[in-house]
């Protein structure tokens, strides 16, 4: 499963992990199902490599469709990953209040 990251300190957080394709699909989708976040950036990049493909940057201090690829009531990002192939996501985390980072 995907990290949950639970803590009361206001310090930023940065959560990587790896996904593949095992599927036909050629899109995923991450939602961060915690809308109280102040900022918030995604990097999707190549496998063993500092080539990002992506970066979306949002959070409760930007407007409401900023970063985002749809508008959902959560934060959610579309990860596109080529079938059999990986991705290396990084996500970084910034706010005032609880870092409630609960990723799917």
């Amino acid at each position: 499963g995907l990290p949950v990251h639970n803590d009361f300190s206001t310090d930023p957080v940065w959560i990587h992990f790896d996904l593949k394709n095992h599927s036909d699909l050629e899109n995923y989708y991450l939602e961060i199902n915690y809308p109280l976040l102040d900022s918030i950036e995604v990097y999707v990049c190549e496998k063993n490599s500092t080539l990002c493909l992506l970066k979306n940057k949002s959070g409760d201090h930007e407007k409401f469709l900023a970063g985002r690829d749809l508008e959902f009531r959560n934060f959610l990002y579309r990860i596109p990953i080529p079938k059999n192939q990986s991705r290396e996501i990084y996500v970084y985390v910034q706010s005032s209040g609880p870092l409630i980072i609960p990723l799917s």
